[in-house]
């Protein structure tokens, strides 16, 4: 995803590697921030959207484990009524945590 972004920025690939990474983390904590209100709420159809809406936005940044896991969490709100919520929602904040700190790194070795 990093050579795809890359490529379409040319000579300032990097600036837009980093205006890229600088929107997710901007809107990555607060799209988990409405998934836990969901969560607290008890609404399935709410957590679902929520987790779609962080998935979508991790996937075009190559967060592949953040987006996996809210594809989970997701399947499970809609459709498995009986299952637990709670440990795919923690899998996805695991994952934004060691994504978010994944994206510093990188930053900082550019």
């Amino acid at each position: 995803v990093l050579e795809m972004i890359g490529g379409i920025g040319g000579a300032d690939a990097r600036g837009l590697i980093d205006r890229v990474f600088g929107l997710y983390e901007a809107h990555a904590p607060d799209a988990l921030q409405t998934l836990e209100q969901k969560f607290a709420e008890g609404d399935r159809d709410a957590i679902a959207e929520a987790a779609h809406a962080l998935k979508s936005m991790s996937f075009n940044v190559g967060a592949r484990r953040v987006g996996e896991a809210c594809d989970t969490l997701e399947d499970v709100a809609r459709t498995q009524s009986d299952t637990p919520i709670e440990p795919h929602l923690a899998a996805v904040v695991t994952a934004l945590t060691d994504a978010l700190a994944r994206i510093e790194d990188l930053k900082a070795a550019a």
